[in-house]
């Protein structure tokens, strides 16, 4: 699940709000304050706001949707079943909340009815490798491993390179089919697909226990140091012991110690760095970590799989510190990811998310914006509205880093997007970055001569520059050829009057 941050005074004003707020008779204004009740973690305090919404308003599907989430989340879950299955029969071409009433389902055991509930899930939207993926589980569970095997080979026929589908045959494999070599094959090609993947430990651990021959020795392509003292060997050994009791703060010391005892190995370096990354999921200890890998030992070969890592955890921290949580993803098992990328992606759905979303944007509701902005991005990846607009959002919430990396993903996929490029500069402003504005500033004028805006931003950035006042001159008589009744034009004439 996203993991949502929020400052702990705002905390305590919001809840005390929205339990004062509680009194509203507008289901819509009740969904709000139930959304940001569930954002914050106050998951009762939101099933009560979403209770009363669809007692005022009972064929309010979002509204029934998120109350579902709340009571789940807050340990109620055979009610929540109940709003998700009204949830369903509001919206009859939608699958997910069904998925939502199986996932509750399967969490109590209750798997006729998860596989009832998918089936339902899976006449709406029969195309989905996740609906099929999460069948096959519930058919193993039921135990007609057949029918798990023809549903999980189907879903991956659909989606090839959706990695849970391997993972769950290779399972099944194991245990339901007693076919160890094909259950050895299917791990290994897990890994392949997702090393650093959610189930990527036990997909480790089960290769262990079909393979119990010792590995063999390194080959000379990937050389392997060897650690220059007993004392490290012996804390490495604890660091594993450790790490097999998945007491990962003891073998994150051992680590630390090792590397201590023998800093010209990169041994220890490395298992410390995979072991923030992957095992106890620290991103920023395990950036950390490769960066002094990369520093200490950049001839190893494994210097340029820390630089890819390093790289892509950059790119996982993208969701606002201040940004209420959108329903869980409707699948069978949880993750940490942001987006949930698309398995196929759907325009259709997206453009309606954005349509649905723009409105809010206008009436600066920034959270229920957020939240459409963010389902554009999970059916259709590829749209680059859905990172703009989204980005946009985070800038008026003065979020500044993470509306740059979805301005720049925005501009990644539409590079001639002048308005993209223009609030990028301004984000770049927001954070004294004033040399990358200037260089986007540029490009736009390089490519878009007439895109006013970008003279405005030049104008004022250079303004306080003695040096520069003719050009500044220059800029602002140029915004105001293009745009005379621009916003900015009263400020503009202005400061060309106070300065002939």
């Amino acid at each position: 699940m996203n993991r949502i941050r929020v400052a702990r005074f705002f905390s305590v004003l919001l809840a005390a709000g929205l339990l004062a707020g509680c009194g509203s008779k507008d289901p819509d204004v009740l969904l709000e304050q139930g959304v940001r009740a569930y954002g914050t973690g106050h998951y009762r305090t939101a099933a009560r706001a979403l209770e009363k919404a669809v007692r005022l308003e009972p064929r309010h599907a979002q509204a029934q949707l998120w109350c579902g989430v709340a009571l789940w989340k807050a340990g109620h879950g055979e009610q929540a079943v109940l709003h998700f299955l009204m949830a369903a029969q509001l919206e009859p071409g939608n699958p997910m909340p069904l998925e939502y009433a199986a996932l509750v389902q399967a969490e109590r055991g209750e798997w006729p009815d998860v596989a009832k509930r998918l089936n339902e899930a899976f006449r709406r939207m029969p195309d989905s490798p996740r609906i099929l993926n999460a069948m096959g589980v519930a058919s193993a569970m039921r135990g007609n491993a057949a029918a798990a095997h023809a549903q999980l080979a189907q879903a991956r026929r659909l989606s090839p390179q959706y990695a849970p589908i391997v993972f769950n045959e290779a399972v099944l494999a194991r245990d339901a089919l007693k076919a160890p070599e094909e259950a050895r094959r299917l791990f290994e090609r897990y890994l392949e697909m997702a090393p650093d993947g959610d189930k990527a430990e036990s997909a480790r651990q089960a290769l262990e226990a079909l393979s119990p021959a010792p590995a063999p020795a390194p080959t000379a392509a990937r050389p392997v140091r060897k650690l220059t003292n007993d004392r490290a060997g012996g804390l490495m050994k604890q660091a594993h012991a450790a790490i097999q009791r998945k007491d990962f703060d003891e073998a994150a010391v051992r680590l630390l110690e090792a590397v201590e005892a023998s800093p010209g190995s990169p041994e220890a370096l490395w298992e410390l760095a995979r072991l923030y990354d992957v095992s106890s999921a620290q991103p920023a200890r395990a950036t950390e970590t490769y960066r002094a890998f990369i520093r200490g030992f950049a001839d190893d070969p494994r210097a340029a799989e820390a630089r890819l890592r390093v790289n892509a955890l950059a790119g996982r921290r993208i969701e606002s510190p201040a940004t209420p949580a959108s329903p869980p993803p409707g699948t069978l098992s949880g993750g940490e990811l942001v987006f949930r990328k698309p398995e196929l992606r759907n325009p259709k759905e997206a453009r309606a998310a954005l349509q649905l979303g723009i409105p809010f944007f206008q009436r600066q509701d920034w959270d229920r914006a957020q939240f459409y902005f963010k389902r554009v991005i999970e059916a259709d990846d590829s749209l680059p509205e859905g990172f703009y607009y989204l980005g946009l959002v985070y800038c008026y919430k003065h979020d500044y880093e993470h509306a740059r990396q979805l301005l720049q993903n925005a501009l990644s996929k539409r590079p001639e997007w002048s308005d993209a490029r223009c609030m990028l500069a301004r984000v770049y402003m927001q954070q004294k970055l004033g040399i990358k504005a200037v260089e986007h500033l540029n490009e736009i004028l390089k490519t878009d001569p007439s895109y006013a805006d970008a003279y405005y931003e030049l104008g004022s950035y250079y303004r306080g520059t003695s040096s520069r006042k003719s050009q500044v001159r220059t800029w602002y008589s140029r915004y105001l050829q293009l745009a005379p009744k621009g916003q900015y034009a009263p400020q503009v004439s202005t400061w060309l009057a106070a300065n002939p």
